[in-house]
């Protein structure tokens, strides 16, 4: 339930099919949380909670009914509340919420002239907007995008950008001023010949690259090339052997994140010693604690990709990791 969407992005309907039962959603929801809980500069705050267990609740928008149900709820935590074409009434009731951090609002378009108000209260609150599946914007709406002023903005984007997109991503406020971030949901590094759309995008605006496999020689010398920092998400393995010199040359490497149902041996986490952010989405469990000791250290963080509920043992755990843990989750 946790990793609904949608996105009509084939790669978000093969990478993830795991998570739910509904088959065809899941890749980019943990594409999207892992983009807003580590890309964008600024939400290293997200873990001003220390080393405690945070939680993030993924849902569609919710009823007035959970929205009182929620809003009784001991504790705060992040939602991510995810929509096809929401209409501003739908909108407007995320007012009435209480008791979070951050309030995410993923939509499969960018906000329209008719619901521009409505997107710009929301705004005013501190929600952040995720387009997923909505393509690179219009100058049309670049410029309401502008008007409504997200406290943070994150694309997801299913192809490079050629110059004339990245123009327009450009003249984004939020990218001049740190507060976006682009997620590539292509499933594929670029190529040498897509390097010019690269270098019109802005030189401080964080790029996550979302694949099911590591760097080559060639992928290290674009990342070289052009003047982004990068992050990049592997889905499934650890890096083999050859890989490893690749990695550890790419310039303005910010970030590693590695994805996998399995829990990598201690061997396997120190050859990525030299990674000064190491991210990890266990999916459907919690790593044992041999594993977490393993894991653990400067500059890691966990996620925990589970919708069932964690037991006190688990919790227990986690807390005790030493490292910050996200729980990610649906409602429960």
């Amino acid at each position: 339930m946790a990793l609904r969407i949608t996105a009509v992005l084939e790669l978000a309907r093969s990478d993830l099919k795991r998570a739910v039962g509904y088959g065809l959603l899941g890749a980019m929801q943990r594409i999207v949380v892992l983009a807003l809980l580590f890309l964008i500069p600024s939400v290293a705050n997200t873990f001003a909670h220390a080393f405690s267990l945070h939680e993030t609740v993924v849902a569609p928008l919710p009823t007035p009914e959970q929205i009182r149900e929620w809003s009784e709820l001991p504790g705060v935590r992040t939602y991510l509340f995810q929509t096809q074409d929401p209409f501003s009434d739908e909108l407007l009731r995320l007012e009435k919420l209480g008791h979070w951090d951050r309030l995410r609002i993923e939509s499969a378009r960018y906000p329209s002239e008719a619901d521009q108000a409505a997107w710009k209260k929301l705004a005013a609150l501190g929600a952040e907007f995720i387009a997923l599946g909505a393509g690179y914007p219009t100058d049309a709406e670049v410029a309401r995008l502008n008007t409504i002023g997200f406290s943070r903005l994150l694309l997801v984007l299913p192809s490079h950008p050629g110059p004339e997109d990245a123009a327009r991503i450009a003249s984004l406020h939020s990218a001049s001023q740190g507060r976006a971030a682009i997620t590539f949901a292509t499933g594929a590094y670029p190529k040498y010949l897509e390097k010019e759309g690269f270098l019109a995008l802005p030189a401080a605006l964080p790029l996550l690259f979302v694949t099911d496999y590591w760097p080559a020689y060639s992928h290290m010398d674009f990342f070289n090339l052009i003047p982004q920092p990068i992050s990049l998400r592997v889905s499934g393995s650890m890096p083999p052997a050859e890989s490893l010199p690749y990695l550890a040359a790419i310039q303005r490497l910010a970030s590693i994140a590695v994805e996998t149902a399995f829990d990598p041996s201690a061997e396997e986490w120190r050859t990525l010693a030299f990674a000064r952010e190491l991210r990890w989405t266990a999916q459907g469990h919690v790593p044992s604690r041999e594993t977490l000791a393993a894991f653990s250290g400067p500059g890691r963080s966990l996620i925990i990709d589970q919708d069932s509920p964690l037991t006190e043992s688990d919790r227990h755990a986690l807390e005790g990791a030493g490292i910050p843990v996200e729980w990610i989750h649906g409602p429960l």
